[in-house]
């Protein structure tokens, strides 16, 4: 048993890795990211019928919501989709397998640095309790998956110096050209890590012709395609068809997002997010921060360890130092951080992800380093108990926290990920019997969860009719995508009736939209009316307040607006109550109430239906609630002006 501990623990690190990859993969996070779903829809397209949904046929750069997404992601699901199926896990199963090979090139890399196949289970297990890989790689944004890929540029560089083979290079050179295909802002990083490598590999005399050739060609090969994508439209030329392959000419070419001020200022930013955290509740939580704050110092070692040791390889005698070349990578990433765009974007670990490469090595090559200065073996493990003992409570914690309270805490993601629509929405509208086979109708936000949800043929949707400045697709058919404009409530009435599940659903309401298992509507509040902020006091009757705890305004199409409140009385107010609203044209409009709830108060969840115009001529007139007995006599009464 002895003998094989070490493949024994590591097996177990990646298990432990792919559990936290993959439980509840399809709900946390919740919901799609918007390039999450645009890719799915993409890579769905090109399964079935060869193109993508503009009808680009294999593009080496896709078009997504006209300015631009790297293909890597999206190729690499298409067989995913052929061969589970549609679904949340199926889309998001690509990134879940980029993360055990992200663990597994860091563990063979530590292997080669340190000459010893020990350290590999030691990193897997350290890489598994890192917060930032478990949050980062377990949703299909396309550009986190140069990470991955980026330990594998480091892994088969050391392993190609190591082993000083021209097959090795090759490996190298087309991982190296691979990155490219994984985030556009490979396009810089790369190349500085190359010419710092191939500079220091010349001085250390470790580069032949021979093996630079074989770096070279196979990088060149893949990079070229995406030369041509810059030429095309840094040029604004016609499109080019390369075989099979399409070089595509974008709506919106983004080398603007490149900028030079702020240089100094944003290259700290990117270090922040990077060893602690960034506000993008998606990415990171600032409770436990990216790699635990009992890491940071092992990182600043680590990093400091690295250049001692590649200053020392300097001298002549001295051989090539495994250790320059993740900082090589964090060099140039950092170097390139400097001009990132500051006014269409900020620094975050999205755009600094291919970072964490290095990174997860250098907190590795720290701790190793920290340890190693106790010089007495029996003091060397009872520090490696102490801070495993301290990595576990962490981890602990953090995946209790991750798996439990992360969506209640983070969704809605910066509004950048939402619920997808369900079939039934769809079967509800095609129903002649519930009247909307012949009418327009309103879907909420970007029309991608719409093309996700109905199996689109991409000469159906018509895409390349569309104006060529609109980011969005606002109607594909006779269905719109407006955001703010939902369904009607006549759907949860459809499907549930006045129970207690609809009357839930409608009190699920938060800030700007409500959801259930099996539907989505998208509601927009008037945020610039103090009439519908949280707890506003209505007015009073006998000292009894009336709190509106919650109100929504939402457009159901054809000029007509439904509000639904949710208003807190005494619970002796009356046994009935009823709720109207008169504006100035002197016009009464009855409420429906569409629940009476008593639990540690009273509530009644109610809602006018009326025409725009005549709901903001109403907020100028009287909001009233009025309490009866059952003979239907007035007990309480209490009016508002709505302002």
């Amino acid at each position: 048993m002895k003998k094989y501990r070490s493949q024994i623990l590591y097996g177990i690190a990646i298990l432990l890795i792919a559990l936290m990859h993959t439980i509840l993969l399809d709900k946390i996070p919740r919901g799609f990211d918007t390039d999450e779903v645009g890719a799915a829809v993409d890579a769905y397209c090109l399964g079935h019928f060869g193109v993508d949904r503009w009808l680009k046929s294999w593009p080496v750069y896709f078009i997504n919501y006209r300015d631009g997404q790297n293909a890597l992601y999206t190729y690499l699901l298409v067989p995913m989709l052929l061969i589970f199926g549609k679904s949340a896990f199926a889309v998001r199963s690509v990134i879940a397998v980029s993360a055990i090979v992200m663990a597994i090139a860091g563990a063979k890399t530590a292997e080669l640095i340190y000459d010893d196949k020990k350290t590999g289970p030691a990193f897997l297990f350290l890489y598994a309790v890192m917060p930032v890989f478990t949050i980062t790689l377990r949703f299909g944004l396309e550009s986190h998956l140069m990470m991955s890929i980026a330990s594998l540029v480091i892994y088969s560089l050391i392993r190609a110096v190591k082993k000083e083979t021209v097959r090795s290079y090759i490996l190298f050179g087309f991982f190296a050209g691979l990155i490219l295909y994984t985030y556009a802002i490979a396009y810089t990083v790369v190349p500085i890590f190359l010419l710092l490598s191939l500079i220091y590999l010349i001085i250390k005399k470790k580069m032949s012709m021979k093996r630079f050739l074989g770096a070279a060609v196979p990088f060149a090969v893949l990079a070229s395609p995406l030369l041509l994508e810059q030429i095309v439209n840094r040029y604004d030329l016609p499109e080019i068809k390369l075989g099979p392959f399409t070089i595509t000419r974008l709506y919106t070419y983004r080398i603007g997002e490149i900028m030079t001020d702020d240089f100094f200022k944003k290259i700290i930013a990117g270090i922040k997010s990077t060893f602690f955290f960034d506000d993008l509740t998606y990415n990171s939580i600032p409770a436990f921060g990216n790699f635990y704050y009992i890491s940071v110092p092992f990182l600043v070692i680590g990093i400091a360890y690295c250049f001692v040791k590649l200053i020392k390889s300097m001298k002549k005698d001295e051989q090539v130092s495994l250790y320059a070349f993740p900082l090589f990578f964090w060099i140039a990433y950092t170097l390139f951080s400097g001009f990132m765009a500051n006014k269409t974007g900020y620094t975050n670990i999205t755009r600094m992800n291919g970072v964490l490469a290095s990174l997860i090595l250098f907190v590795f090559i720290g701790i190793k380093a920290a340890l190693g200065l106790l010089k007495k073996e029996k003091i060397q493990k009872a520090g490696v108990c102490a801070l495993s003992l301290c990595y576990c409570v962490f981890f602990v914690f953090f995946a209790r926290f991750y798996f439990t309270k992360f969506d209640s805490y983070a969704y809605p993601y910066k509004w950048l990920f939402f619920e997808n629509y369900d079939k039934e929405i769809f079967e509800f509208l095609e129903d002649p019997a519930n009247g909307y086979t012949d009418n327009q109708v309103f879907l909420p936000w970007v029309y991608t969860y719409y093309l996700w949800a109905v199996n689109p043929d991409p000469e159906e949707i018509s895409l390349r009719d569309c104006l060529p400045e609109d980011r969005e697709i606002f109607q594909i058919g006779r269905y719109r995508m407006d955001g703010g404009i939902d369904l009607s409530s006549e759907y949860v009435v459809y499907k549930y009736g006045y129970t207690e599940e609809s009357i839930a659903y409608m009190r699920s309401l938060h800030f700007n939209e409500y959801e259930t298992e099996h539907f989505i509507l998208f509601l927009d509040p008037l945020h610039d009316n103090p009439f519908f902020s949280e707890n506003v006091v209505l007015g009073s009757d006998g000292g009894k307040d009336l709190i509106l705890t919650k109100s929504y305004v939402s457009d159901i199409g054809n000029g007509q607006l439904a509000f639904y409140g949710w208003i807190d009385i005494p619970k002796d107010f009356g046994q009935c109550v009823n709720i109207s609203m008169r504006p100035e044209t002197g016009e009464v409009f009855e409420a429906g109430i569409l629940a009476d709830t008593y639990d540690s108060g009273r509530t009644v969840c109610f809602q006018f239906v009326m025409s725009a115009d005549e709901f903001f001529n109403a907020s100028n007139g009287t909001f009233a609630v009025e309490g009866s007995d059952e003979s239907g006599k007035a007990v309480h009464t209490v009016r508002c002006v709505m302002k």
